[in-house]
């Protein structure tokens, strides 16, 4: 589940990305750009795992070979969350179950960390035209961590 709640924060970023910097206005001032950016991400937030990959679909902006990796991703994130130990309760009992149980969830891991990759390197180059590079990731990172 954790991995499947990084790809969710993930999703809510490329939202970001496709949506909300094309139409930034640059000009706002910093403070009105951070209310702007944690309204919309709150808003995001709100949504379900599905209504977040429904918006990446409907901005038209994805590559087609990442949209039935994430409707697949989905499928196994609501499996996690809503139904996989009650399906799996005999497995659970048994050493050779768990490690059945195991491995499947370390394939959905991977799934969840490949898909997640490959949509932030699809957004990155539309991230850095906007000023968002790494470097100022790292630095508004860091700041944030002195913080606390």
């Amino acid at each position: 589940m954790y991995q499947a709640q990084v790809l969710e924060h993930g999703l809510v970023n490329a939202l970001m990305v496709l949506l909300l910097l094309p139409r930034a206005n640059k000009h706002a001032g910093r403070e009105k750009w951070e209310q702007t950016h944690d309204d919309f991400y709150d808003k995001q937030f709100g949504k379900t795992f599905g209504n977040l990959i429904r918006s990446l679909i409907d901005t038209n902006k994805l590559p087609a070979s990442i949209i039935p990796r994430l409707e697949r991703a989905k499928t196994d994130r609501n499996q996690l969350a809503h139904h996989y130990f009650r399906e799996h309760a005999e497995n659970f009992l048994s050493k050779s179950g768990r490690v059945k149980m195991i491995t499947e969830c370390e394939t959905m891991i991977e799934n969840f960390r490949l898909i997640d990759k490959d949509l932030e390197n699809f957004c990155k180059p539309i991230r850095i035209k906007y000023g968002i590079t790494d470097q100022l990731i790292a630095a508004e990172l860091s700041r944030s961590n002195e913080q606390k």
